[in-house]
């Protein structure tokens, strides 16, 4: 219904591009880094702590591409 309206009205859907979608997912990958930092590395420890984090980022920018 809403894309119908756009439409008519004559506007256009706003898209990010490939930065504004990479700081996005920074944003989001932080914001959660920070709030669970403390629980992951007392339950893994220094490496597995890195370790999951790496993982995570390397997703985040893959899923993001």
């Amino acid at each position: 219904m809403e894309e119908e309206e756009n439409e008519k009205l004559g506007r256009h859907p706003v898209y990010s591009n490939t930065f504004q979608s990479y700081m996005n997912s920074v944003k989001i990958f932080l914001g959660n880094t920070y709030l669970t930092i403390p629980a992951v590395f007392s339950k893994t420890g220094w490496a597995g702590g890195m370790i999951l984090y790496v993982s995570v980022a390397l997703l985040n920018t893959y899923t993001m591409f």
